[in-house]
């Protein structure tokens, strides 16, 4: 609401403004997916040239810029969220990197601070960067293997506090949606109907990404019952096959690879 506050005063009810900012905003998103990646591929690709991260992050951030499953989001005023989001979670991310490979005490708590910062920002614009710590966790299992039991003792103050602020705003969020009515039965009214609904999201959101048409600005689909039919085992099946297959993308670390999926 404060960066709609601060078109209004600049702008007024002029939405050319407004539009102005979310362009803006997606700029500095884009800008932050390219240094992210590079840093990113700098990381977990120690064998690789300079010129090849820099290869990586641009195809990276070429194909985020450019995706059209972007379009609403940037389009459409209401939707200020994602792009705030966007920027302050790529921000946040990059920043950790960078306290990574800090050397000095002072300063890698010092980045890390505005990590809690960013991260506190992304989330305040939307709840869903509460997958915040998430991300870190499969960073660091992907980048330190053996190591990553040491490195969560060592940092745990900081991963806890990273854990307790997405809890809030989880409990927020969650508490906000069931009062508003947000939060609906799904048919078949039982866990297993909830996450076979949760599959076929998903697999949704891969084809959007993968196949660009048809957009639209609502989805439906139609969700085939029993829950243990054919079609949704082998749909179970596939959707957790994608856990494996990201495993395997960034422990090898194909530079092409790596950059498709961080993009996307």
């Amino acid at each position: 609401m404060l960066s709609y506050a601060i078109d209004y005063k600049i702008w007024g009810l002029n939405p050319l403004g407004y539009h102005i900012t979310n362009i803006l905003f997606y700029i500095l998103t884009c800008i932050m997916v390219f240094f992210t990646l590079r840093l990113l591929s700098a990381e977990l690709r120690k064998g690789a040239s300079l010129g090849s991260h820099g290869r990586v992050a641009i195809f990276g951030a070429l194909l985020f810029a450019a995706h059209p499953v972007h379009v609403e989001a940037v389009t459409w005023l209401a939707a200020r969220k994602e792009v705030l989001q966007g920027f302050f979670f790529f921000l946040g991310f990059y920043l950790y990197l960078k306290a990574n490979k800090e050397t000095g005490r002072k300063a890698f708590y010092f980045y890390l601070s505005l990590v809690v910062l960013s991260i506190l920002l992304a989330t305040l614009s939307k709840p869903s960067a509460v997958i915040f710590p998430g991300v870190i966790a499969v960073y660091e299992i992907s980048k330190r293997k053996k190591e990553v039991i040491t490195f969560f003792k060592c940092h745990w103050i900081f991963l806890i506090s990273l854990l307790i602020l997405s809890a809030i705003f989880t409990f927020i969020l969650m508490k906000v949606m069931f009062e508003a009515g947000g939060i609906k039965h799904y048919k078949g009214d039982s866990f297993a109907s909830n996450l076979l609904v949760c599959v076929y999201v998903f697999l949704q959101n891969i084809r959007l990404l993968l196949l660009t048409i048809n957009y639209s600005p609502a989805y439906s689909f139609l969700v085939n019952m029993p829950i243990f039919s054919p079609t949704n085992l082998i749909l179970f099946f596939i959707t957790f096959s994608f856990l494996p297959l990201a495993s395997y993308l960034f422990g090898g670390l194909r530079s092409f690879f790596s950059a498709f999926f961080s993009s996307l």
